[in-house]
């Protein structure tokens, strides 16, 4: 999952553990109840790249163990996704489906268990008033308004991302309240909303049509037509995922690897994670995007699978 998940709990003193995810990247949830020992605080049900994860079953798993839920819908625009946790979180982060224009862009935090909506408002309450922080959005017109070829989008475009935070310190992490800019630059975006989410579901139709005539490669997110936040796929043997998005750069295309293993090496997921990092790769998702660059970009992926 996202590092900003284990930060946030290792921030707070508590300590982590790894539980085994399935082949669509999200919890398996058949493998999950041996893990909740009585120390178990809470358990972070994630909807992977917007693969919904069935979590009334895991709240009802989790709830046997006494733990709480939290329903990681940060990928998710789309109810009831963030309201089916004892707590649920919604990202307005640069890369999500509504952003606050920056790498610190805000959030949503919904309450659904009543136990807990006292503290979180005197938490909530306690934190100072968001800055316009007119930095981050230079960031984010530099990062997102300027495509400096059609098949290079700059959203995809990961060496951008460490000198601009720099540049316009925009890694600030001061918590504070979601700045008054950001929540109108999320508001504006609602209205746009239905296209947002009907381009990334032609996007995800888009990739499986192109994908049909590569048996090397595969989609992850295989529930097409409907709204995916990030597109996915993943080969059983070649070369590593850096070494092809490096060989994709060359060809004048751009994409990301995987969020980064955060377990210890000998974590028994660490395995299973490091095939996921090494033969997956995160494709642009645009909504702009037509059906000629993407089978474009296949073709160009599936030749840089075969090459030395």
């Amino acid at each position: 999952c996202c590092p900003s998940v284990p930060s946030t709990v290792r921030a707070m003193g508590l300590n982590l553990r790894a539980a085994p995810v399935a082949p669509d990247l999200n919890l398996d949830l058949d493998r999950l109840a041996p893990l909740l020992q009585n120390d178990v605080l809470a358990v972070v049900g994630v909807h992977m790249y917007a693969l919904p994860l069935d979590m009334a079953r895991l709240k009802t798993t989790a709830g046997a163990a006494g733990a709480f839920t939290i329903d990681d819908a940060a990928h998710v625009v789309a109810a009831p996704h963030g309201l089916q946790g004892d707590v649920g979180l919604l990202s307005f982060n640069q890369s999500k489906t509504l952003t606050g224009g920056s790498p610190r862009g805000g959030g949503a935090l919904f309450v659904t268990n009543e136990n807990l909506r006292a503290g979180l408002a005197r938490r909530y309450a306690s934190l100072p008033e968001g800055k316009s922080r007119a930095r981050n959005y230079v960031w984010f017109a530099l990062r997102f308004g300027i495509e400096v070829a059609p098949r290079a989008l700059t959203q995809y475009i990961w060496d951008l991302d460490f000198p601009l935070i720099w540049l316009t310190g925009a890694n600030d992490d001061d918590a504070e309240k979601m700045s008054a800019s950001a929540a109108l630059a999320v508001r504006a975006q609602i209205e746009r909303l239905a296209f947002i989410l009907a381009g990334r579901t032609a996007a995800a139709g888009f990739y499986l049509n192109a994908l049909r005539g590569h048996d090397n490669l595969e989609f992850v997110q295989t529930s097409a037509p409907r709204y995916l936040s990030r597109m996915m796929v993943r080969w059983n043997a070649g070369p590593a995922a850096a070494d092809v998005r490096e060989r994709l750069t060359q060809r004048g295309f751009a994409a990301r690897v995987p969020y980064p293993m955060w377990t210890a090496d000998d974590d028994p997921t660490a395995d299973f994670i490091r095939k996921v990092t090494a033969t997956h790769l995160e494709l642009p998702g645009s909504p702009r995007l037509v059906a000629t660059e993407i089978e474009e970009l296949v073709t160009a992926l599936s030749l840089c699978l075969k090459s030395s």
